[in-house]
Parts: structure tokens; C-alpha cells; sequence
């Protein structure tokens, strides 16, 4: 589940989840949020992996496939420790260059490609919304809150995942980390997103779920 986000606060997992669980007539919502992040709050601001959906365990599948196909640690399979500490919510440069530091860009390049390929492929249809989240989108399109997702996955990937969810229409912007100058941990895609938004920091609510995403939310 996401990590909520705020300047100043950084909430439980399952705080977006008890938001939108408690009350179908969003009273609790409207009545809790500003208690939690203040009365200026404009815009919600979105991881997509592990954030609006739960595909972690299709990346995870992916990557091992791929790693282990190449001979990364000796053809093992990588723990979840692993992902979670160098792969989950990382840019992919990032990772080839952990995994593989000594292979050419090229090289590097066709080989997330292709990982990020059979991810998508094994996406499609498979798209789940984390439990609470429709709720949760139902109650800020209400409110009027300004939306944007903001992700390291390649723009495809974000496309995959934002039709699966039925969520074309709710993002008033998308924002891909390889677009910026620099991707997440560093805040550049925050902060192109509240530009785009018209917002500042100090009026942004953050939903993430990696360390790297919490990071570059706290930086912006």
C-alpha cells in the first residue's frame, strides 16, 4: 500500500484506505484530511506503481526472469530484499548501472527495454486498483483537488496502467521521471508536476510507496 506524503507529515499505509473506506458520503474524509494537512491542500499528487495498483509482483517476476537469463548472481534468483533496496521505484538506468555497471549503454538500454516489454504484456488485463483507491479518486474529483501521476515507469508502462484503471480522465497531468533531467529519488518530476499544476509544495499532498519516491517527494 502507498505511503501518504505531506509537508511535515509522513502517514501510515493504510491511512488513504481508512479515508475512503469510512464513509460512502465522503463526510469523514472532508472532515479528516484537513485536520492531517491543512486547509490549503490543491493537489494530490501520485506514485502509479505499488501506489494505484499493485504490480509489484509483475516487475518482480519480470526482473528476475531477465536477470537471472543474463547470469546476474550466478543466475539466481534475486530476494525481495533486493528489489525493494535497488529495484522497486528506481529509474531503470539506475538499476542497470547497480546490476550491470560494466555493459555499454546500448546494451543497457535493449535490456530494460526488453524486461519492460514482457512487464506490459503481462499488465495488460491484469491491472487491479489498490482497495480504497476508487473511493478515494471518487472523493478528490469532488473536492476539485488538482491531480497529477508522477512515476519512474516508462511512459507506456504509465499508459498500461492508468486505461487499466479506468483513470484516463482523472490526471490533469503525467509526469515520467526519464522526461525530467533527473528522475525520482531526485524531486525533478515533483517538482515539474507542481509547475504544470500551478501549485506549491506547502499545497501538495504526496501518495508513494517506495523510499525513493518518499525522497524525491521530500525534496521537491
Amino acid at each position: 500500500a502507498g505511503l501518504l506524503f505531506s509537508v511535515g507529515a509522513l502517514l501510515s499505509p493504510s491511512t488513504v484506505q481508512k479515508w475512503s473506506m469510512a464513509s460512502t458520503t465522503g463526510a469523514k474524509q472532508a472532515s479528516t484530511i484537513p485536520e492531517l494537512v491543512g486547509d490549503g491542500l490543491k493537489a494530490i499528487l501520485f506514485d502509479i506503481d505499488g501506489t494505484l495498483c499493485d504490480s509489484d509482483d509483475l516487475h518482480y517476476i519480470a526482473w528476475n526472469e531477465m536477470l537471472m537469463e543474463a547470469g546476474f548472481n550466478d543466475g539466481k534468483p534475486i530476494d525481495g530484499e533486493f528489489f525493494k533496496q535497488y529495484i522497486s521505484g528506481q529509474h531503470n538506468q539506475y538499476i542497470m548501472d547497480h546490476c550491470f555497471p560494466d555493459w555499454p549503454l546500448d546494451k543497457q538500454v535493449a535490456f530494460f527495454e526488453e524486461k519492460e516489454l514482457r512487464y506490459r504484456t503481462a499488465a495488460k488485463g491484469n491491472v487491479k486498483a489498490l482497495e480504497g483507491l476508487m473511493d478515494f479518486v471518487k472523493w478528490a474529483a469532488a473536492q476539485g483537488y488538482k491531480t497529477a501521476a508522477v512515476t519512474n515507469a516508462p511512459r507506456e508502462n504509465a499508459e498500461v496502467m492508468i486505461e487499466g484503471l479506468g483513470l484516463q480522465n482523472f490526471f490533469d497531468c503525467v509526469v515520467i521521471g526519464a522526461e525530467c533531467v533527473r528522475a525520482k529519488p531526485n524531486p525533478d518530476p515533483y517538482v515539474m508536476a507542481m509547475r504544470f499544476l500551478g501549485v506549491d509544495a506547502n499545497e501538495c499532498m504526496v501518495i508513494e510507496d517506495s523510499p525513493a519516491g518518499v525522497k524525491a517527494a521530500a525534496q521537491a
